[in-house]
């Protein structure tokens, strides 16, 4: 056996794996906490579009939690790993396109090019799931939609977004894509 085919099966041995919940747990944990930082350690106040990212990016946690629940180490026969991983990826990836739906939406509020918008101050989630009013310190919208949290002089936070959002999903699809493409080559 090659390096290369070492290291595509020690990955996809990985994915099989409780650390890799772990590890995309903590991508979640990593992000959402940026963004409370952001919000309390900054004093930036999140609007409307901002706490729908968050609620968004509770999908890459939950996709955590299916990927943890569900690890088999190589124990699951391969219909059933494939759709597996089928959906930890794409509750990875609807939670990660959904989150950059909306900071790209807040973008374009920003910089002035979107004057109409569905981002508001009143609340962003349906009656039956009222987050904003179950989770007040993740989810409540205090900010006006299109107002720079900036970071820097020259890098709003969601400009960041943008750049990081993309990064991730790239990185899942590409894990992903190799670890499926191993699973069929058996």
């Amino acid at each position: 056996m090659n390096n290369k085919q070492n290291m595509n099966s020690k990955l996809k041995d990985w994915l099989n794996q409780p650390s890799f919940g772990y590890f995309i747990f903590g991508i979640f944990l990593f992000m959402e906490g940026f963004g409370l930082y952001v919000q309390y350690g900054l004093g930036d106040e999140p609007c409307a579009n901002c706490v729908m990212v968050r609620a968004y990016l509770l999908l890459v946690a939950l996709s955590a939690v299916v990927a943890i629940v569900t690890s088999n180490e190589g124990k699951l026969s391969r219909p059933v790993e494939l759709t597996r991983l089928c959906v930890v990826y794409f509750l990875a990836a609807a939670g990660l396109g959904l989150a950059f739906y909306h900071s790209y939406d807040n973008y374009l509020i920003e910089s002035g090019r979107l004057l109409f918008s569905t981002c508001s101050l009143s609340s962003p989630f349906p009656a039956w799931l009222p987050l904003d009013t179950l989770l007040p310190a993740l989810f409540e919208a205090n900010a006006l939609c299109g107002t720079p949290a900036y970071l820097f002089d020259w890098l709003t936070f969601t400009e960041l977004s943008l750049i990081g959002l993309p990064i991730v999903f790239i990185g899942a699809t590409l894990l992903y894509t190799n670890a499926m493409w191993q699973i069929f080559k058996q």
